[in-house]
C-alpha cells in the first residue's frame, strides 16, 4: 500500500517532469515483464496505468505550452465509459462520447488547461485522488 500511495503522490505531482514520468512507464513495463508489478504498488491493469501516464502528460504538455505563451491548450477527457478487462461498458451514448470530445477539443482560451475531464467536461481532481484511489471510480458514477 505504501509503495501504491508513493507512486500515486509522484504522479499527481503538479512539477512532475517528462524524464520523470518516462522513468516511470519504463518501471511499469519492465517490472510487469518480470511479473511483479502488483507488489511494486502498480494497478493490476494495463489500461490504468497508460491512462494515468496519459493524464499526467496531459498535465506535463500544458506547463510547457503555457510557458510557451503559444495557445495551445491540452486536457484528456473521460468519455463514460468503465473499463473491463473485456470490453468497455458505456455509461452515455456513443453520440454523446463524440460531443464530449469534440467539445473538449473546441475549449475555449479561457477553458480548463492541463485538466483531465470527465464526458460532460467537469474537471477531475487529479490530486484528490492520490489519497481516494476510488474517487474516480465513484465519481464517474455521480456524473451518470
Amino acid at each position: 500500500a505504501k509503495q501504491s500511495l508513493h507512486l500515486r503522490e509522484l504522479l499527481a505531482d503538479p512539477e512532475l517532469s517528462e524524464k520523470t514520468l518516462d522513468s516511470l512507464m519504463k518501471q511499469f513495463v519492465a517490472t510487469a515483464g518480470r511479473g511483479g508489478w502488483t507488489a511494486a504498488g502498480w494497478p493490476n491493469c494495463a489500461y490504468t496505468v497508460s491512462k494515468v501516464g496519459v493524464n499526467a502528460y496531459t498535465r506535463i504538455l500544458q506547463r510547457r505550452y503555457g510557458k510557451e505563451g503559444n495557445g495551445v491548450i491540452v486536457n484528456s477527457i473521460h468519455p463514460g465509459t468503465k473499463h473491463s478487462k473485456i470490453h468497455q461498458a458505456s455509461n452515455i451514448s456513443m453520440e454523446d462520447g463524440a460531443y464530449a470530445v469534440a467539445n473538449c477539443a473546441c475549449v475555449p482560451d479561457k477553458g480548463p488547461k492541463g485538466s483531465i475531464l470527465w464526458h460532460n467536461l467537469s474537471p477531475i481532481v487529479w490530486e484528490e485522488a492520490v489519497h481516494r484511489p476510488s474517487l474516480v471510480n465513484s465519481a464517474a458514477k455521480e456524473q451518470n
